[in-house]
């Protein structure tokens, strides 16, 4: 849980320095001090960076930030195979997780129960079921 808080801290630095970048472009834009043409497109680029480090890590992070405090995120039993495992990312059937990358759970061939976040699929906790206690 403490990684999910730590990557949340570098998403939103990340947006604010994008977003702090683009504005002081845009009021040189605006001064008409630009030293080269092709710097006046500079902001449109910084808008394009922005909007795709706000929607896809910031804010979906952000938001599931409210599930991991209240303790309701969704959990799921899934058997996870040596192919699903990846560094740092967990490919199960549609979906992809992410989860610390240098843990030493060894997941492959396992049946376990993931709780992770419902809209950046972050994993939080992975319990292994042990197979022989089950009842059929």
């Amino acid at each position: 849980m403490l990684y999910f808080f730590f990557i949340l801290t570098v998403s939103l630095t990340l947006t604010g320095a994008v977003l702090a970048l683009l504005i002081r472009r845009l009021v040189i834009n605006w001064e008409r001090k630009n030293s080269r043409p092709l710097s006046y497109l500079l902001p449109v680029l910084l808008t394009v960076v922005l909007l795709y480090l706000s929607l896809t890590i910031a804010v979906p992070r952000l938001l599931d930030t409210v599930d991991v405090l209240a303790g309701a995120c969704p959990t799921e039993e899934m058997v996870i195979t040596a192919e699903d495992v990846h560094f740092g990312s967990l490919q199960n059937s549609e979906r992809v997780f992410f989860f610390y990358p240098w843990r030493s759970d060894q997941l492959a061939g396992t049946t376990c129960r993931v709780t992770y976040t419902p809209r950046s699929k972050f994993i939080i906790e992975v319990t292994q079921i042990d197979q022989t206690t089950r009842t059929p």
